[in-house]
């Protein structure tokens, strides 16, 4: 049945849209570009670190800590279903990619299989992770 999903043109994975994307923004040979999952990165604390965290006033308050825990949860759980974390490494750059399959276009909804979408979490030549 997935296969129907995909249509003539096949799915594309997660792996081949980093390549693409690293022969993209480097001008790098794909033949020269590896790529690897990252499952030991989550995906929402390589996006946002530090920058989502509760208030000194929300830490302070048992209830209202709960409550923001719950929603943190519900955030991190869209991105970890979503999306999956890639490392591309070739031509002397390394990039850590959150890669996901983009939203259909025209109004059909859902996600499209046929087309991966790769955005730079962090890139360069000193990336480590």
């Amino acid at each position: 049945m997935f296969a129907l999903l995909c249509g003539a043109g096949g799915c594309m994975s997660y792996e081949e849209g980093a390549r693409q994307y690293h022969v993209g923004a480097y001008s790098c040979p794909a033949e020269r570009v590896s790529v690897r999952p990252r499952p030991d990165l989550d995906a929402y604390d390589v996006t946002f670190g530090d920058l989502v965290k509760p208030s000194e006033e929300v830490l302070n308050d048992p209830e209202r800590y709960a409550v923001w825990k719950k929603e943190d949860e519900k955030r991190r759980a869209t991105y970890r279903k979503n999306g999956e974390v890639y490392e591309s490494t070739g031509c002397g750059q390394t990039a850590i990619l959150l890669c996901f399959h983009p939203q259909n276009v025209g109004g059909r909804g859902g996600m499209d299989p046929t087309r991966v979408a790769c955005a730079p979490l962090k890139a360069g030549p000193d990336v480590v992770y």
